[in-house]
């Protein structure tokens, strides 16, 4: 993908795969080819968070990330001798905002909320009697959960 991106193309081209087949849409050997390194991280973020927003969109699968080791030069997120470019840290930083960690303790009615992202989660409940896990999915679309755990005192 050459620089620039524009997002509404982005979703628009998204919204028209989805219309036509309704089958999930997966982006694969992705990569955004632009010399100036932070052109390139703004770029990569614009479509990396359409893909994220839109529901039709199952995943993303990035073609490569080290210099050399791509077809195209200015694509790179991880240079040759390691050191993660400006593109490769907002890479980072976009996965560190959509990974939602909550820690609490429960309400007066014994409830815990939180606002999370779509994806697979694990409850760890703590009491006297030791720790309790539980494995739930918040999928996509999903408006709210409620989860339920039975909990020995």
């Amino acid at each position: 993908m050459d620089s620039p991106v524009a997002g509404q193309v982005i979703r628009a081209a998204l919204d028209k795969l989805a219309a036509a087949g309704g089958a999930p849409i997966w982006i694969t050997e992705l990569d955004v080819s632009e010399p100036d390194v932070g052109l390139r991280a703004d770029d990569l973020e614009v479509v990396l968070r359409e893909a994220y927003a839109h529901p039709a969109v199952e995943g993303v699968v990035l073609w490569g990330f080290m210099e050399g080791q791509m077809w195209r030069r200015d694509a790179y997120l991880v240079g040759a001798d390691g050191t993660v470019n400006e593109a490769g840290q907002r890479f980072l930083q976009l996965q560190r905002e959509w990974r939602s960690d909550a820690r609490g303790i429960v309400d007066g009615d014994g409830r815990f909320k939180f606002r999370g992202f779509h994806g697979t989660y694990v409850a760890q409940v703590t009491t006297a009697m030791g720790k309790m896990l539980k494995t739930f999915t918040v999928e996509k679309g999903d408006n709210s959960l409620e989860l339920d755990l039975d909990i020995e005192i």
